[in-house]
C-alpha cells in the first residue's frame, strides 16, 4: 500500500496530530507535507505529534535531506515548536533518530518516542487528554482504510 498521511488540527490544544500508514517514500512524504501546508487551517506554530507506527519507510537516510530542504521553504520553519515522532519498529526508529541528529541546527525540537504517553508529555499535552489523542489517532487510522 502506498504511504498515506492523515492529519487533524486540534486548536484547543495547539496541536497537530499526523498519522502515516503504508509504505512511505521521501517523494510521497514531501508531496503530502506540501498538501498539508496548503490547508488554510494548518498552523505551523503548533506542536506536532507524528505517528509512524503503521508505516514502513522505503527511504535511505541520505534521502531525508531532501525533505529537510523542502521544510526550509514552508511557513513556520525553524520556529522552536516541539515535534514528537512515534515509531515502534527498529528500522524506522533508527532512521528517525538519525534524521533527528542531522537536525541539530534546527530551532524546532524533534524527539523520537515508542509510544503516545511520552510523546504527549514532550509536546506539553496533559496526560488527561490521552483518550482524546488516542481517539483522534484511531479516527485517522480508520480513515486510511476507507
Amino acid at each position: 500500500m502506498k504511504g498515506q498521511l492523515r492529519h487533524k488540527i486540534l486548536d484547543d490544544l495547539k496541536l497537530i496530530v499526523v498519522h502515516y500508514s503504508g509504505v512511505l517514500t521521501v517523494d510521497e512524504l514531501i508531496e503530502q507535507l506540501n498538501n498539508r501546508n496548503e490547508n488554510s487551517a494548518y498552523n505551523p506554530l503548533y506542536n506536532t505529534i507524528y505517528d509512524f507506527r503503521d508505516c514502513k519507510f522505503d527511504v535511505k537516510l541520505a534521502e531525508f535531506s531532501r525533505s529537510e530542504e523542502v521544510g526550509q521553504t514552508t511557513p513556520g520553519y525553524n520556529t522552536g515548536k516541539k515535534v514528537a515522532l512515534i515509531t515502534d519498529k527498529p528500522k524506522e526508529t533508527l532512521l528517525l533518530i538519525s534524521f533527528v541528529k542531522a537536525l541539530h541546527h534546527h530551532k524546532s525540537i524533534f524527539e523520537v518516542f515508542p509510544g503516545i504517553s511520552a510523546a504527549m508529555q514532550f509536546v506539553g499535552i496533559p496526560s488527561g487528554k490521552k483518550n482524546q489523542i488516542e481517539k483522534v489517532l484511531t479516527e485517522l487510522r480508520t480513515a486510511d482504510h476507507s
